[in-house]
């Protein structure tokens, strides 16, 4: 195992890892007695800044759980573009981690049940799974490009209008947008023909 395999064992006892051939491709910080519950949410803040500096020594990392970490913003991956799974759910994030643009197959992000406000980056076209619930975020995102998309998770945030790119992702099978002020709901909701679940409660 890397040796920072070995330092991230000592530092978060129940840390997962999933080894391949040396190498680590998988991190899951989730406790493994209780799933929604994470050994470094309760850990020191220098601790969690060294874990920081550790996430970016795993060059061949494809799944990331960091979810209720509170691990924060301050975090960098060496080598973003392998990366498939990523869950910074419940992080008290209020940005979007810019290495996101450079995951190019990356297909599942949560990034719901934080204080994020504006995203201003581009999402990779690999996602297939988006979920901003639960954030502040002002107005969507710019998903055009997102051909892959079949899950979109807009829950409790602060935008009022649906951008007509949104309608033009035609592999959209989930969709919530509820919580929001305003009832109106356009008509080009019809777009989406495989659609098997709208939200908008």
């Amino acid at each position: 195992m890397e040796s920072a395999g070995k330092e991230l064992l000592k530092l978060i006892p129940d840390v997962k890892l999933v080894i391949v051939h040396d190498s680590i491709i998988s991190i899951d910080f989730t406790n493994n007695n209780n799933p929604f519950v994470s050994s470094l949410r309760h850990s020191s803040d220098v601790v969690k800044k060294r874990v920081c500096e550790l996430l970016g020594e795993f060059p061949n990392l494809e799944h990331l759980n960091l979810q209720k970490s509170k691990i924060g913003n301050d975090f960098h991956l060496c080598n973003p573009s392998v990366l498939t799974y990523l869950n910074l759910g419940s992080n008290c994030l209020n940005k979007v981690p810019m290495f996101i643009e450079e995951s190019k197959n990356l297909s599942f992000l949560n990034l719901g049940s934080n204080y994020i406000a504006d995203v201003n980056i581009h999402f990779p076209s690999s996602l297939t799974v988006l979920k901003l619930h639960k954030n502040k975020v002002k107005k969507f995102p710019n998903l055009s490009g997102l051909t892959n998309l079949k899950t979109l998770n807009f829950y409790q945030n602060k935008a009022c209008l649906i951008p007509k790119d949104v309608f033009e992702i035609r592999t959209l099978e989930f969709f919530s947008w509820g919580m929001v002020p305003t009832k109106i709901f356009p008509e080009e909701v019809s777009n989406w023909k495989n659609l098997k679940w709208l939200s908008i409660i």
